[in-house]
Protein backbone atom coordinates (compact mmCIF):
# COMPACT_ATOMS: atom_id res chain seq x y z
CA UNK A 1 0.00 0.00 0.00
CA UNK A 2 1.56 3.66 -0.91
CA UNK A 3 0.20 6.43 0.34
CA UNK A 4 0.38 9.96 -1.61
CA UNK A 5 1.10 13.12 -0.15
CA UNK A 6 0.22 16.45 -1.69
CA UNK A 7 3.65 17.10 -2.19
CA UNK A 8 4.62 13.92 -4.35
CA UNK A 9 6.38 11.96 -1.44
CA UNK A 10 5.26 8.77 -0.43
CA UNK A 11 5.45 5.90 2.03
CA UNK A 12 4.84 2.50 1.63
CA UNK A 13 3.66 -0.22 3.90
CA UNK A 14 4.87 -3.77 2.63
CA UNK A 15 4.29 -6.97 3.99
CA UNK A 16 2.56 -7.39 7.66
CA UNK A 17 -1.45 -7.16 7.31
CA UNK A 18 -3.93 -5.89 6.43
CA UNK A 19 -5.09 -4.13 9.34
CA UNK A 20 -1.60 -2.00 9.11
CA UNK A 21 -1.58 -1.48 5.72
CA UNK A 22 -4.48 -0.02 5.39
CA UNK A 23 -4.51 2.28 8.39
CA UNK A 24 -7.63 0.47 9.49
CA UNK A 25 -7.59 -0.98 12.93
CA UNK A 26 -10.99 -2.19 12.92
CA UNK A 27 -11.35 -3.79 9.89
CA UNK A 28 -14.17 -1.51 8.81
CA UNK A 29 -15.30 -2.10 5.32
CA UNK A 30 -15.27 0.48 2.94
CA UNK A 31 -18.42 2.24 1.94
CA UNK A 32 -20.38 5.25 3.52
CA UNK A 33 -19.27 4.90 7.17
CA UNK A 34 -15.68 4.84 6.20
CA UNK A 35 -16.06 7.89 4.15
CA UNK A 36 -17.64 10.00 6.39
CA UNK A 37 -15.18 8.92 9.00
CA UNK A 38 -12.28 10.09 7.01
CA UNK A 39 -11.79 6.90 4.43
CA UNK A 40 -9.45 7.49 1.18
CA UNK A 41 -10.04 4.82 -0.71
CA UNK A 42 -10.33 0.89 -0.34
CA UNK A 43 -8.01 -2.08 -0.60
CA UNK A 44 -9.56 -5.40 -0.53
CA UNK A 45 -13.22 -4.09 0.42
CA UNK A 46 -12.01 -2.94 3.30
CA UNK A 47 -11.40 1.20 4.15
CA UNK A 48 -7.93 2.75 3.53
CA UNK A 49 -7.75 5.67 6.40
CA UNK A 50 -4.67 8.42 5.68
CA UNK A 51 -3.40 7.89 9.09
CA UNK A 52 -3.67 5.11 11.89
CA UNK A 53 -5.01 8.12 14.15
CA UNK A 54 -7.57 8.70 11.91
CA UNK A 55 -8.50 5.18 11.58
CA UNK A 56 -8.62 4.60 15.36
CA UNK A 57 -11.15 7.33 15.88
CA UNK A 58 -13.13 5.88 12.87
CA UNK A 59 -12.83 2.58 14.89
CA UNK A 60 -13.97 4.07 18.06
CA UNK A 61 -17.02 6.35 16.61
CA UNK A 62 -18.24 2.69 15.03
CA UNK A 63 -18.60 1.21 18.39
CA UNK A 64 -20.11 3.64 19.52
CA UNK A 65 -23.63 3.80 17.11
CA UNK A 66 -26.40 2.47 17.66
CA UNK A 67 -25.95 -1.12 16.15
CA UNK A 68 -22.86 -1.63 18.41
CA UNK A 69 -24.28 -0.11 21.17
CA UNK A 70 -26.69 -2.46 21.83
CA UNK A 71 -24.49 -5.90 21.61
CA UNK A 72 -24.01 -7.89 24.37
CA UNK A 73 -20.98 -10.02 25.04
CA UNK A 74 -22.93 -12.94 24.00
CA UNK A 75 -23.30 -11.01 20.63
CA UNK A 76 -19.86 -10.68 19.09
CA UNK A 77 -19.32 -7.62 17.39
CA UNK A 78 -18.68 -8.67 14.19
CA UNK A 79 -21.69 -10.23 13.59
CA UNK A 80 -23.11 -7.46 12.25
CA UNK A 81 -21.17 -6.99 9.16
CA UNK A 82 -19.60 -3.77 9.68
CA UNK A 83 -16.24 -5.16 10.49
CA UNK A 84 -14.22 -8.40 9.60
CA UNK A 85 -16.22 -11.35 10.59
CA UNK A 86 -19.09 -12.75 9.25
CA UNK A 87 -19.26 -12.05 5.97
CA UNK A 88 -20.35 -14.93 4.06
Amino acid sequence: MTYWREDGSSTTFVGGKRTWRNQNPGNIIAGQFANEHGAIGKAGGFAVFPTPDVGHRALIDLLHTQTYQRLTMRMPAVSVGLVEGLRG
